[in-house]
């Protein structure tokens, strides 16, 4: 696993096909963000881990973004080529810079780039307080 600070630097073919979609961003389309993937990818090796990332950074834009706001979108990318994948969730920026912390040992919450780091092969972001985006590249 390497987790890095940019995601320009990760390791996606150009060649890779390429989706995007644009959610709400409300926690209401989060089942609409996973079936999304879900249809793209059908059920190939990496479809699960993906899925969970996907899940975890689209909460995250939600919960710790502008793109929570009324009216908020959150950009969805998902790239597939024969031996990975890729998912992207660009926000609308937000205070703070997307970063693992050390939750409470008991603590509901605080683990989302914990589990990210943990399923993908690499991870990164790139932007600022405006905007960001953090893309997770898996490797079959």
């Amino acid at each position: 696993m390497t987790t890095l600070t940019s995601a320009t630097h990760l390791p996606i073919p150009t060649d890779a096909m390429c989706w995007r979609r644009s959610f709400a961003g409300r926690p209401d389309q989060a089942h609409l963000v996973r079936q999304f993937a879900t249809v793209l990818l059908g059920d190939g090796s990496l479809t699960n881990d993906l899925i969970q990332v996907l899940a975890e950074l689209f909460a995250n834009a939600v919960r710790h973004t502008h793109s929570g706001s009324p009216g908020g979108l959150v950009l969805i990318q998902i790239w597939s080529w024969p031996d990975g994948a890729a998912v992207s969730v660009t926000d609308q920026g937000g205070a703070d810079h997307p970063q693992p912390t050390r939750p409470e040992p008991f603590a509901e919450s605080g683990r989302g780039l914990h589990t990210v780091a943990a399923y993908a092969t690499s991870w990164g972001w790139h932007g600022s307080t405006h905007g960001r985006t953090v893309t997770a590249v898996f490797m079959a």
